[in-house]
């Protein structure tokens, strides 16, 4: 006799409230891997604790176990998402956040793993050196393609002097920020900025002829990738920015400006250490006061040994 039975993935689809279809990979239902990731600290809908304590252990544990085409659940990020997508990984899958959480209680026929985050917290203040290589080769894999057809690009960018110096500004956050729907509010030039950043680069543009001002916020992950791994010094006020500091090539520099009550921070100095890439802090009064360009020249100058020639 024919079993009229529910079938186990159309259960937890049900269960989790999630449509059936979403839990079909060409054409044939699969149970599930469900994945949570427990950052240390902040929220993951913002870049740094994104990257280092969402992406790059997701990266690690696929560069074990590859996800091939198994649907894998993993909560949403909010404006993060868009870079889970860019990774174009079948079968990855955002769920809403709470929907998420809620599924952990519904463990009939599917498989479950916990992660632990690699980002600083209060009580981890040691990054994860073996993990975060891992990740970092993984998700420098997998976006090869495109981040080669970046660097193409940004080559003609620079001028053909050395060194290269990148400047970062802050940009406008998105609007998600704002909303109710975010776990923490405000981001971008909201948070910290450089009162005088015209200034700032005005000065480091004539020091130096290669110098680029970039806006992280719209870019992409392998647009972000190409552009700190082809820089020489990278200058950037405390803040997400600097966590792009691991696709950074071992030798070269790091300015971090930082605001007098966070100068002791050790979140991107310790960051700068596992990836082999030197570290100088220049500091600023408070997140929206002018910094010295000349401390900023300075900086460059010892911490890269390098001569604009």
């Amino acid at each position: 006799m024919r079993s009229t039975g529910e079938s186990p993935f159309r259960k937890i689809a049900r269960n989790w409230n999630v449509d059936s279809d979403r839990l079909m990979h060409n054409g044939e239902p699969q149970i599930p891997l469900h994945i949570s990731i427990q950052n240390n600290s902040g929220s993951v809908e913002h870049y740094y604790h994104f990257l280092l304590g969402f992406l790059i252990p997701l990266a690690a544990l696929f560069s074990r176990e590859p996800p091939d085409a198994r649907i894998v659940l993993i909560r949403s990020c909010g404006p993060m998402d868009r870079h889970l997508r860019e990774l174009g990984i079948s079968g990855l899958t955002t769920i809403d956040k709470v929907a998420h959480r809620g599924m952990r209680s519904q463990t009939d026929g599917a498989e479950f793993v916990s992660l632990q985050g690699f980002d600083f917290g209060p009580q981890n203040l040691t990054y994860n050196q073996d993990g975060i290589r891992s990740g970092v080769a993984f998700v420098r894999d997998w976006l090869r393609k495109k981040t080669d057809q970046f660097s193409a690009e940004i080559v003609r960018s620079w001028s053909n002097r050395s060194p290269k110096i990148l400047l970062i500004e802050r940009g406008e956050p998105d609007p998600f920020y704002f909303t109710e729907a975010s776990e923490g509010k405000a981001a971008g030039n909201r948070r910290r900025t450089i009162a005088n950043h015209s200034k700032l680069l005005v000065a480091l543009s004539q020091r130096y002829c290669a110098c680029c001002n970039l806006v992280l916020e719209r870019l992409s992950l392998a647009e972000q990738i190409a552009w700190y791994s082809s820089a020489d010094v990278v200058v950037a006020q405390q803040g997400a920015a600097l966590s792009n500091v691991v696709w950074m090539r071992p030798g070269t520099a790091v300015i971090e400006i930082a605001p007098t009550a966070t100068q002791h921070y050790p979140t991107y100095r310790a960051l700068a250490a596992l990836t082999g890439v030197r570290f100088a802090q220049i500091p600023q009064a408070d997140n929206f006061a002018p910094v010295d360009p000349s401390l900023v020249i300075e900086a460059i100058e010892k911490v890269s040994n390098l001569n604009s020639g």
